[in-house]
């Protein structure tokens, strides 16, 4: 039997605000993402491939509103999974060699994407058009210019600011009984602070 689940940090506006994003550099909560996963764990990356954890997917994805970590496991490995989501929010590793990495590669994906199929671009400049300074006409991803300025302590500093317990949502589908599995996410999650 499986479990799915998807811890998801939103920004707890209103609807009538604009999302909580960096303005200086523009770019800093997508990148915050990427950051986190590629070294949030207390395990080595290789714990996560091992045999012991049976099927696995962990996705990390960031958008206008919000930080989304949705896995994908077998069961037997709830234990394991919430303590890795656990680490992530509550823990997060972000080294300086990792966010390097991961903001170069951004940056070519961008000088990438225009050199190739314009047509990938146009939502992004619509949007810039259509929403001009308010949050929404930047690119969640950013651009050269956001990327090239963003620090490993801005994503730092947004990440404590904003991954906060009043702003955890956590959705659980699956093979689990309902009071051991409330008991789990309240004692893995249940110290974040509120915002």
């Amino acid at each position: 039997s499986t479990a799915a689940t998807s811890w998801r940090m939103c920004s707890a506006l209103v609807p009538q605000q604009p999302p909580t994003m960096f303005t200086k550099p523009d770019s800093a909560n997508s990148r915050s993402s990427r950051a986190m996963i590629s070294g949030v764990w207390s395990y080595s990356p290789s714990t996560l491939g091992r045999p012991a954890l049976g099927c696995t997917e962990v996705k990390v994805s960031a958008s206008e509103e919000s930080l989304v970590l949705g896995a994908s496991f077998l069961s037997r490995d709830v234990g394991l999974m919430i303590e890795l989501a656990s680490d992530a929010l509550l823990r997060p590793a972000m080294s300086a060699a990792e966010f390097g990495k991961v903001r170069e590669l951004a940056v070519q994906s961008i000088a990438a994407a225009k050199d190739s199929d314009p047509r990938a671009l146009v939502g992004s400049y619509g949007d810039a058009w259509l929403f001009r300074d308010h949050p929404y006409g930047r690119p969640v991803g950013g651009d050269e210019t956001s990327l090239a300025a963003v620090t490993l302590d801005d994503v730092r500093s947004f990440f404590a600011a904003q991954v906060r317990g009043d702003r955890l949502l956590i959705a659980v589908v699956g093979d689990f009984e309902p009071a051991d599995m409330r008991r789990r996410l309240e004692q893995a999650f249940g110290s974040l602070p509120r915002a």
